[in-house]
C-alpha cells in the first residue's frame, strides 16, 4: 500500500523508484568490488604462476586448484560480510542515520530468517561472481610456468581484464554522475522559492466537531505563550494538495462561465501567517467579515488565465450569491512541487457545524497552522501537545 496506488487519506505515500535507485547503487558498488577482486587476483598471476605450476607438477588437478581459489574468494567474502554487517550495525546504532532509517525495525530485522537467508545468498553469489573467473584463469596456467617466465599463458587474459576495468570505470562514472545529479536535485528542492514562509510552522490535524467548535478557545490558549506567534485555522496547507473545481467565473465582458480552477479554503489571516505577497487589493483580515460582499482572493495565474484587466470586484461562484475578488496574491506552491502552479481561488473558511449529522460529527476534520519562535522548538512543541490534550 505504501508504494502502491495512492489511497484516499493514506499519507505519506512512498516512491518505489527511490527504493529501486538505492538498490541499484548498492548493486553497482558490489559489482565494482567484485571486478576489483577479479582484476587484483588475475594481476597476481605472475607471482602465483610458480605456485600453480608446482602444484600441477606434484599431482594437483585443475578441479582441486579451482576449489582452492574459490575457497580463497569465499574467505574474503565472509570477512567482508562480517565487516559489512558490523559497519551497518554501528551506523544504525550510533549515528543519526539510525534515527532517520528507523534503527529498531532494521536492527531487529537483521535477525529475521528471511534476512539471514538473503545475506547468505548474497555472500554465495559474490563468492561465485568474484571468484569464478580468477579460479579458472589461474588454474589454466601450464606446469612449465613453474620454471620459466611464461607470458603467453595469460596474454589472452589481459583483454578480459581490460574489459573488466572498462566496465568498472563505466559503473564508477555512472554512480558518481547519478550521485552528483541527486545532490543537485536535493539542493534545488531545498533552495527553491515556494512563495511562502515555511520556516517554524507547525501543522496539526483537528478531528471531531466537538474539538473544532472549541478552536477559538484552543487558539487563545496557545497565544498566551510568548513562543507561539500566530495560530491559524485552515482546511488546506501548502504542499498538501488542493481541490479542483468547475466554477462560474466572470470574464472581462461581465459574463460568467464555467472555468476549471484550483481551490483552497483558509482562515482569515492565512496570507499574513505565511507571509504570502499581496499584489493587489486586501486580504481577508483587512476587511469586515460582516460585509455582504463575500470576499475571495485569487493568485496571479488566475488573473493571467482570465486575462482580467481589473481583477478586483470580479464575481466567482453562484451568480445568485457570488463571491467577489477582493485581493490578488503572488503565485505560491499550494500543491506539491510535482504540480504546476495553476489558477487558484482562495476561499474564506467559515466554521459551521450546525447541519452536521451526529454520525458525521466525529469524522469532521480541520487543521491548525501555528507560527512558532525558533528559540526553543522542542519545548514549544511539548507545550502545544499539552494544550491540545486538554481539549
Amino acid at each position: 500500500v505504501h508504494f502502491g496506488e495512492t489511497m484516499p487519506g493514506d499519507e505519506p505515500n512512498g516512491n518505489i523508484f527511490y527504493l529501486y535507485g538505492f538498490a541499484a547503487v548498492a548493486i553497482f558498488i558490489l559489482l565494482v568490488a567484485c571486478i576489483n577482486y577479479m582484476n587484483l587476483a588475475t594481476a597476481r598471476a605472475t607471482k602465483r604462476s610458480r605456485e600453480v605450476g608446482m602444484r600441477k607438477v606434484v599431482g594437483a588437478t585443475r578441479a582441486q586448484l579451482i576449489a582452492q581459489f574459490m575457497g580463497e574468494s569465499a574467505v574474503f567474502t565472509a570477512i567482508a560480510t562480517v565487516l559489512g554487517l558490523a559497519a551497518a550495525y554501528l551506523a544504525l546504532a550510533f549515528t543519526p542515520m539510525g534515527n532517520l532509517m528507523g534503527k529498531e525495525h532494521l536492527l531487529s530485522g537483521l535477525r529475521e530468517p528471511v534476512m539471514i537467508a538473503g545475506i547468505l545468498l548474497t555472500g554465495v553469489s559474490v563468492t561465485v561472481l568474484a571468484g569464478l573467473y580468477p579460479a579458472f584463469y589461474l588454474s589454466s596456467i601450464s606446469p612449465k610456468a613453474a620454471l620459466t617466465k611464461v607470458r603467453d599463458s595469460w596474454r589472452s587474459g589481459l583483454s578480459i581484464r581490460q574489459i573488466l576495468v572498462l566496465v568498472q570505470m563505466a559503473i564508477s562514472i555512472a554512480v558518481i554522475a547519478c550521485t552528483l545529479l541527486m545532490s543537485q536535485q536535493m539542493r534545488f528542492i531545498a533552495s527553491k522559492p515556494l512563495g511562502f514562509d515555511q520556516e517554524n510552522k507547525v501543522w496539526l490535524e483537528i478531528r471531531g466537531a466537538d474539538v473544532i467548535e472549541n478552536i477559538e478557545t484552543i487558539s487563545n490558549e496557545l497565544l498566551t505563550r510568548s513562543d507561539i506567534l500566530d495560530v491559524l485555522q485552515t482546511s488546506n496547507v501548502p504542499g498538501f494538495g488542493n481541490a479542483i473545481n468547475l466554477i462560474p467565473v466572470e470574464n472581462n465582458a461581465g459574463v460568467m462561465g464555467p472555468e476549471q480552477v484550483d481551490r483552497i479554503v483558509v482562515g482569515e489571516n492565512f496570507i499574513e501567517a505565511l507571509d504570502i505577497e499581496l499584489v493587489e487589493g486586501v486580504s481577508f483580515s483587512a476587511r469586515l467579515w460582516s460585509d455582504t460582499r463575500r470576499p475571495v482572493m485569487v493568485n496571479q495565474s488566475m488573473v493571467n488565465k482570465m486575462g482580467w484587466v481589473q481583477p478586483l470586484g470580479k464575481r466567482v461562484g453562484n451568480p445568485e450569491s457570488p463571491f467577489f475578488v477582493e485581493g490578488v496574491v503572488a503565485d505560491f506552491h499550494y500543491a506539491p512541487l510535482h504540480n504546476e502552479i495553476g489558477p487558484l481561488l482562495i476561499m474564506p473558511l467559515v466554521n459551521n457545524t450546525e447541519n452536521v449529522s451526529a454520525a458525521q460529527r466525529p469524522l469532521l476534520i480541520s487543521h491548525l497552522l501555528i507560527n512558532i519562535s525558533s528559540d526553543n522548538v522542542p519545548q514549544t512543541l511539548s507545550t502545544i501537545e499539552e494544550t491540545l490534550r486538554q481539549f
